[in-house]
């Protein structure tokens, strides 16, 4: 490897220490590649910290943006391991138990964007 490449996970962390404290609901967006509501939506669930004051615009604080992508991020990929190395997020209830198939919120969260631009498109 070239001493000037870096792994995905250093490109992050220095585009996440390019970002100021509080960051803007337009530009949160713009890192994770999904529209402003969704950015929102994150911040109403409790997924990003947010700080809003009456008459100013909702803020996401950076260090949020870092925690959710470390939680939700696996960085086999990167190593070059590929993804059975990834380890399985604890839920509480074994496969066995559960009724039904459920999906981790970041799949449903690709699914949702991906319907909303099929119905942008059409």
């Amino acid at each position: 490897m070239d001493s000037h490449q870096t792994n995905p996970p250093d490109d992050i962390a220095q585009a996440l220490a390019a970002l100021p404290l509080l960051v803007r609901v337009k530009d949160a967006a713009l890192f994770f590649n999904v529209h402003p509501q969704t950015i929102r939506t994150m911040a109403d669930r409790g997924d990003l910290t947010s700080v809003h004051r009456p008459g100013y615009p909702l803020r996401i604080v950076r260090t949020s943006i870092a925690e959710f992508l470390e939680e939700n991020t696996c960085h086999a990929h990167a190593k070059g391991q590929g993804s059975n190395a990834c380890p399985a997020k604890k839920t509480g209830t074994s496969k066995t138990e559960r009724s039904e198939p459920q999906q981790d919120e970041a799949s449903l969260l690709r699914q949702e964007l991906r319907m909303r631009r099929q119905r942008n498109a059409n």
